[in-house]
């Protein structure tokens, strides 16, 4: 496969994974050479989340990148999964990448209104072009499309009514706003 053919496919994907993501309808895929006849995942969604952050620490310029801890002092979850509370204590162990971008390691612990808790932990990339930062900077509002926010969580739980959430694949579309972070929340289907 060429390196062009290549880039138009990951193109093809995140364009693909951004309109599912919007909750817009997707193209058709039924063609035999874009899943070869395997299903087509379809986004259900989950839940809507907000976190507030407390100011990062700066670790600074390691082997890694510049890694900068966020922890999370409160927040709450709502929607198909049920409602919530965030518990303090979880955080991001973000690193700032020699590209640009950041990678994201998040931890924290959801307590639903039913008294479960579910751990939710996810790896994800956060890239903004230099103007979105500038402007970010100078406090102008940034609309959430104008940068790449993209997570991929991971729950555990001994809940047996939250039980099936340990068994499937899940995306999230982060917002970054003036008190921290909000996402919206897929299964994966």
């Amino acid at each position: 496969m060429s390196a062009d053919h290549r880039s138009l496919t990951r193109r093809r994907a995140l364009t693909l994974a951004g309109v599912a993501c919007a909750g817009l309808a997707l193209p058709d895929l039924s063609a035999a050479s874009v899943h070869r006849g395997r299903p087509v995942p379809r986004l259900e969604p989950l839940f809507d989340m907000t976190g507030t952050l407390a100011s990062p620490q700066e670790v600074g310029a390691t082997p890694s990148g510049r890694r900068r801890i966020f922890n999370l002092t409160d927040g709450s979850f709502a929607g198909p999964l049920g409602r919530g509370s965030i518990l303090p204590g979880g955080g991001d162990w973000l690193v700032q990448r020699a590209d640009g971008s950041s990678e994201l390691d998040v931890r924290l612990t959801l307590r639903t209104d039913d008294d479960a808790l579910i751990y939710m932990r996810y790896r994800g990339i956060l890239e903004m072009s230099s103007e979105v930062i500038a402007r970010r900077t100078r406090g102008e509002a940034v609309s959430a499309d104008d940068y790449y926010f993209r997570t991929t969580p991971v729950f555990e739980t001994a809940a047996a009514k939250y039980a099936w959430l340990n068994r499937i694949v899940s995306v999230g579309v982060g917002e970054i706003t003036a008190t921290g972070v909000a996402y919206s929340v897929y299964a994966v289907r």
